[in-house]
């Protein structure tokens, strides 16, 4: 059992002010947007900054003011930000109050009438 918990175990250390990844796992956390198919859906997300070491395995990070995550991560779920790489992720602020993905289109590109039965129904092209 030791040699198993030697293998699997790493030791991470981070230090305030440094840039971290949170991995979250959405099909667990309520308060992130719904995905259809979890498997797909983003690990990580957006780099944030280390504002206090709480403990020798938990941080306190700078989130946004609208995030419905709480501030404070233990280590296991958080990945070290190198400079000049990025890791494919979203941002914890793309959802709105019922935890679905916020779009806003550039620009209509087109738009055309369609006349069914009783109903006329608009559809656009946006970019």
């Amino acid at each position: 059992m030791k040699i198993t918990h030697d293998c699997e175990w790493r030791h991470v250390e981070f230090q305030v002010d440094d840039w971290v990844y949170i991995r979250l796992q959405p099909y667990r956390q309520s308060s992130l947007a719904a995905c259809p198919y979890h498997k797909l859906s983003p690990r990580y997300y957006e780099p944030f900054l280390i504002l206090a070491w709480i403990g020798p395995i938990t941080h306190k990070l700078e989130l946004l003011a609208n995030s419905k995550v709480h501030s404070i991560f233990h280590v296991a779920i958080l990945k070290k930000c190198v400079q000049g790489t990025k890791v494919a992720g979203t941002s914890l602020s793309d959802t709105n109050v019922e935890g679905k993905l916020i779009v806003e289109p550039k620009h209509i590109m087109d738009f055309h009438w369609d006349h069914q039965e009783w109903k006329v129904i608009i559809e656009a092209l946006v970019e």
